[in-house]
């Protein structure tokens, strides 16, 4: 019994002999426990009064932090979620902390 289907339409009809290579995901970080999402009314107080503190180098932090980074280790988020919220008022990520001459002097506020 011969086929009735031409042989370049059989072709087009038969399953593809390799299959396309899958790309290789990215191993998803571990944020298990970081903040996420909406930023509180709280959160946002506490990073005004973080960016006040570093502005003015009144912490005891290594010269060279960032910004960025020091406010996302204490509100426990991923760094990007700190850039997002701030992206339009200044550029966090570029500001380093230079340790203030009087930082010892300082009065509790």
């Amino acid at each position: 019994a011969a086929s009735s289907i031409p042989d370049d339409v059989a072709m087009l009809m038969a399953p593809p002999t390799k299959r396309p290579a899958k790309r290789a995901k990215r191993p998803k970080r571990d944020t298990s426990g970081q903040r996420k999402g909406k930023w509180t009314i709280e959160e946002e107080t506490y990073a005004t009064k973080l960016i006040e503190n570093f502005s003015d180098g009144f912490l005891e932090l290594p010269a060279g932090t960032t910004l960025r980074a020091f406010i996302a280790e204490r509100l426990n988020c991923d760094p990007m979620r700190v850039t997002k919220k701030f992206s339009g008022h200044s550029c966090l990520g570029n500001k380093v902390f230079h340790a203030s001459a009087g930082r010892s002097a300082r009065p509790d506020k």
